[in-house]
């Protein structure tokens, strides 16, 4: 009983969570109102953390692999003309190119990092994926900063 209880409060928390980021993201009119390399950061980001929330609420219900996993390859498939576009625009500048090639890469890799290992432990578990979330931070950080040196938008500032 008490453990149904607490799959119950886990299961609520998560479907809250899951609501309020796709509200909050809808009400700031979500990526797509930003910059092409802070639009593609953004949603590489929040896929991430929403396809995981999905996984882990799916993981909880103990759903089929098809439907725990199925965000995966739909974010992957929504994510890549995007990629596409930001790449054009960053081949200019060969910093900027490769760090959005690494970020592109790590998120690719973070995604399939979904996927639970057999008989992984729900602790290991979650600390893989936290590991994950904070490099693919690192890496948008990265990426947009490098985005940025020499960029003209920014040499138009006076000196201070």
């Amino acid at each position: 009983m008490k453990y149904k209880l607490q799959n119950y409060v886990i299961k609520f928390f998560l479907l809250s969570v899951i609501f309020f980021m796709s509200s909050s993201a809808s009400a700031s009119g979500s990526c797509n109102d930003r910059p092409p390399a802070e639009d593609f950061v953004c949603n590489v980001q929040s896929k991430f953390v929403i396809c995981r929330m999905k996984v882990r609420l799916d993981l909880l219900k103990e759903s089929s692999p098809d439907i725990t996993y199925a965000c995966i390859e739909e974010d992957k498939a929504k994510i890549t003309p995007l990629y596409q576009s930001v790449k054009n625009i960053t081949r200019k500048n060969p910093e900027a190119s490769k760090s959005l090639q690494n970020l592109y890469s790590y998120w690719l890799s973070s995604m399939d990092a979904l996927k639970k290992i057999k008989n992984e432990r729900p602790d290991k578990y979650q600390y893989r994926l936290d590991k994950r979330e904070l490099g693919l931070r690192l890496k948008s950080d990265d990426f947009l900063v490098k985005s940025k040196l020499n960029n003209e938008e920014f040499d138009s500032y006076p000196p201070i």
